[in-house]
């Protein structure tokens, strides 16, 4: 499975963006870019799940690391950040990214696979955010 994401992100910009931040978004009004599209769903994702003042995000499957920034940025207080991956790839190009923008004080990244992680279980306080992306018509 890590060979997939083990591409160059030149090669994924050309069919999600320069951001590569999404492969699907919310397209309204005739025109939208697919980066104003995705960030749109994302916008819209967390209003659905009444997102405001996170105390720490887990990325399951950060890819990129887009996501993380921007949520680094829209949640400015939140004091932790983490992201984990299976592609080192990936990593690096979102490590790069976190560190331009200046966030890597609270934004960790960590390769491994999410099916090795135990997750606590649910607890008041916690949203769980999910995407189920693949395959939908």
């Amino acid at each position: 499975m890590e060979r997939v994401y083990e591409d160059r992100p030149e090669v994924w910009k050309k069919a999600i963006g320069d951001s590569l931040l999404f492969h699907l978004g919310i397209y309204r009004d005739g025109a939208s870019s697919l980066e104003e599209a995705g960030v749109r769903f994302l916008k819209h994702t967390l209003e659905l799940a009444d997102v405001e003042a996170p105390m720490r995000v887990l990325d399951v499957g950060c890819g990129w690391g887009g996501v993380l920034q921007y949520l680094a940025k829209r949640f400015a207080d939140c004091p932790r950040l983490d992201g984990i991956n299976i592609s080192a790839e990936q990593l690096a190009y979102a490590a790069a990214g976190i560190r331009r923008g200046s966030l890597d004080d609270r934004v960790r990244l960590f390769l491994c696979n999410a099916q090795d992680v135990r997750f606590l279980p649910r607890a008041p306080g916690r949203v769980p955010f999910a995407r189920f992306d693949h395959g939908i018509p």
